[in-house]
């Protein structure tokens, strides 16, 4: 009788299991936690949902893409950069394995708008589900890897997984890449230019979109145009203002006037992708850019 109620109880497992996870994999979600204020420790809540999303990781049932630590505006700027580290820590510290996960202690900035945000007091991870497809570097004796079968996958635990948010990969290209459609659309042009990793120095052959810039300029005066400057995989504002500093320095030996051009860093806060999940991904938002405008 016990084998019996223990079948039908598996039986129904797997079937709940296989109704929920239609159209699951590929979808990435957001969990919040949230904070009180100048606190470092979240909410009781917050606490007791992490150790059940905590235990969903642990089972192979998720995989962590991203986690990012914000404070509200109270303070000075030091004490939010130290209490979002904080923040992160409580996280990651509690985490088995944090092997290729990104992790941003934002503070005041703010990369993404929040979806359904209730304050800023908030630590946010990202994570697809998995559904032991894939595992977190979980080491076992056997293999290196624990897997998870179907049968082991709490369906409640699930369930709580899906009510979390879709997270909408964003794509914020111009239509037709063009300098002149760029400037209808207000959209800042993506230029054809890569730099040789963790530094500001151009690769060969990236001065042939340089000159292609300084023609366009040459050719509509009227215009001005600011070089932006941009990193992938975490906050780095150094590198991405050197990178738009050097294509400025570039355009301005070009012969156009510094009178119609700037340049800016911008860190990893406006990606052109998010979240980054490919080394395409990483790519994409590791870029310069230029946006143009009319006096």
């Amino acid at each position: 009788m016990v084998v019996l109620k223990g079948a039908v109880k598996l039986f129904f497992n797997i079937l709940i299991l296989l109704t929920l996870s239609t159209n699951l994999f590929g979808q990435t979600k957001i969990k919040s936690f949230y904070f009180f204020t100048n606190k470092s420790k979240p909410t009781i809540y917050s606490q007791k949902q992490f150790d059940e999303f905590n235990r969903s990781i642990n089972m192979g049932m998720a995989k962590i893409i991203e986690i990012n630590a914000f404070t509200d505006s109270t303070g000075t700027v030091t004490s939010n950069d130290t209490l979002a580290a904080e923040r992160l820590d409580y996280f990651t510290s509690r985490l088995t394995n944090t092997s290729g996960i990104k992790m941003n202690a934002y503070a005041l900035e703010r990369p993404y708008p929040l979806p359904s945000a209730l304050n800023w007091r908030r630590v946010d991870i990202i994570y697809d589900i998995t559904l032991g497809n894939e595992t977190n570097d979980i080491t076992s004796s056997e293999d290196g890897k624990a897997k998870v079968e179907h049968n082991e996958i709490d369906s409640i635990a699930l369930k709580v997984l899906l009510k979390d948010p879709i997270v909408e990969v964003k794509q914020n290209l111009v239509d037709e890449a063009s300098y002149t459609n760029s400037l209808k659309s207000e959209k800042p042009f993506v230029l054809d230019i890569q730099f040789i990793e963790g530094t500001a120095k151009m690769t060969a052959g990236s001065d042939k979109e340089i000159k292609k810039l300084i023609e366009f300029l040459k050719e509509n005066p009227g215009i001005h145009a600011t070089i932006r400057g941009h990193v992938c995989c975490g906050n780095n504002m150094r590198i991405s203002k050197a990178r738009a500093k050097d294509v400025y320095k570039s355009v301005i030996n070009g012969g156009i006037e510094r009178s119609r051009i700037s340049f800016v860093g911008k860190s990893n806060l406006e990606p052109l992708v998010f979240p980054e999940k490919t080394s395409q991904d990483r790519q994409m938002n590791r870029r310069v850019d230029v946006k143009f405008d009319l006096p």
